[in-house]
C-alpha cells in the first residue's frame, strides 16, 4: 500500500514538471525571441555543454564547499546557542538581538556590508552560514523547551548524567523540528549563497559564471545554470538530511 502511494506520488510528481515544462516551451513558441525566452531544447542543449565544460566540477566544487562549510557552522551554532538559550534564560535574553537582526535584515544588506570587511572569495560561507543560523537556532530553541517535563524529574531522580538526558531525553524532542528546520536551511543557504557570489563575482564560482551569461545576454546557459543550482540544491538538501536521518538512527540503536 505505501509502495503504491509513493509511486503514485512520483507520476503526480512528474507529470506536473512535464506539465511545466510544456507551458515552458509554449511560451518560448509565443515570444519567439532566443534571447528572451529560449526553448526547453535550447537550455537542454546548454545545460548538457555545460557539463562537457572543462572546468564545470572545479566550478561546482568551488561554490558547494564553500555553502557547505557555511551551513555547517550555521547549523551547529544554531544547536549550541538554541540548547543553552533554552537552558539559560540569560543568554536567550544576551543573543536575542542578534537573532532578531539576523532574521530580519536582508540578505543583499549583509551581502554588502561584509563585502567591506571580507574577501570575495568567503562571503558566500559567512552568507549561508548567517542565513542558516537563526532559522536552527528558533527550532533548537523551540524544541528544547519542548521536552516532557516529567522525563526530566525522572532524569533527576535516577540522576542521569548530562549525556545520557541528551541522548535519552533531548534528541528525541529535539528531533522533528530539526529535520523540518534543516530542510528550509538548506535551501536558503543556496539561495543565499550563490546570492553572495552574484554581487561578489569570485572567480570560479557559480555565481560569477551565472552574472557572466546574464552580462553576454547568454539566456539559455544562464537558464542551464539555474538548472544546475536547483539540482544541486535538491541533491545538497536531500544528503545532508539523509545523513542527519541515519545518524539518529545509529544513536536509537545504541541505546
Amino acid at each position: 500500500m505505501l509502495n503504491r502511494q509513493n509511486n503514485r506520488k512520483r507520476i503526480v510528481n512528474f507529470a506536473a514538471v512535464l506539465l511545466a515544462l510544456l507551458f515552458w516551451q509554449i511560451l518560448a513558441l509565443i515570444v519567439d525571441e532566443e534571447l528572451v525566452v529560449p526553448s526547453v531544447f535550447k537550455v537542454c542543449s546548454s545545460f548538457f555543454s555545460l557539463l562537457g565544460e572543462k572546468n564545470f566540477v572545479s566550478t561546482v566544487v568551488f561554490s558547494i564547499t564553500r555553502i557547505f562549510a557555511g551551513t555547517f557552522i550555521g547549523v551547529t551554532l544554531g544547536i549550541m546557542l538554541g540548547i543553552a538559550s533554552g537552558k539559560y534564560e540569560p543568554i536567550k535574553i544576551i543573543f536575542n538581538p542578534y537573532f532578531v537582526v539576523a532574521k530580519s535584515v536582508p540578505v543583499v544588506s549583509f551581502i554588502i556590508i561584509l563585502l567591506v570587511f571580507l574577501p570575495s572569495r568567503r562571503l558566500s560561507i559567512f552568507i549561508s552560514g548567517l542565513i542558516v543560523f537563526p532559522i536552527i537556532y528558533s527550532n533548537t530553541l523551540i524544541g528544547f523547551r519542548q521536552t516532557d517535563k516529567k522525563l526530566l524529574e525522572m532524569a533527576k531522580i535516577f540522576k542521569l548524567s548530562p549525556l545520557s538526558k541528551l541522548k535519552f531525553i533531548y534528541l528525541p524532542a529535539l528531533y522533528p523540528y530539526f529535520i523540518s528546520s534543516l530542510s528550509t536551511a538548506c535551501g536558503n543557504a543556496w539561495k543565499a549563497g550563490i546570492a553572495a557570489e552574484i554581487l561578489a563575482l569570485p572567480d570560479g564560482s557559480i555565481g560569477n559564471k551565472l552574472y557572466k551569461s546574464k552580462i553576454y545576454f547568454e539566456t539559455a546557459d544562464m537558464f542551464a545554470w539555474t538548472i544546475v543550482i536547483v539540482c544541486l540544491s535538491f541533491i545538497f538538501e536531500k544528503l545532508i538530511i539523509m545523513t542527519v536521518k541515519y545518524v539518529f538512527k545509529l544513536i536509537k540503536k545504541d541505546r
